[in-house]
């Protein structure tokens, strides 16, 4: 099963992230232990980005996780380790709503090449200059 889309081909990253029962904010809450949290959110990281491409901003998300669990974690911190991690989440969907965007504006003016995750300002400059 792949992830929901649009009729224009792009991924339904609302539904992703937000869907109450698999969404991937669903499943930050629905985590009962810090380990279980932690796999949620390396898990998401490596799923969303995959390619060579996105090894930069990947590395960069796994460092935060390492700074998410510095001390040691129990269930007394869970609720305020969901809330950062919900945040972060919320954040990254936010961005991929924009570059879906982004990307089918492109598409309509015949450029229909993936922006790298590294550098999503690059791509985004210069788009009102055509």
């Amino acid at each position: 099963m792949g992830w929901p889309t649009f009729e224009d081909g792009t991924v339904d990253w609302d539904k992703v992230f937000n869907d109450p029962e698999t969404g991937l904010i669903a499943m930050v809450n629905n985590a009962d232990t810090p380990k279980k949290l932690r796999a949620c959110y390396h898990a998401t990281i490596n799923g969303l980005f995959f390619r060579e491409s996105d090894d930069k901003i990947r590395k960069k998300y796994l460092y935060d996780l390492d700074k998410f669990f510095t001390i040691e974690q129990d269930e007394r911190h869970m609720a305020g380790l969901q809330r950062q991690i919900t945040m972060l989440f919320t954040r990254i969907m936010q961005n991929r709503i924009e570059r879906a965007r982004t990307f089918v504006r492109m598409k309509e003016k015949g450029n229909e090449r993936r922006m790298p995750e590294d550098k999503p300002l690059e791509a985004l400059e210069g788009l009102g200059d055509e």
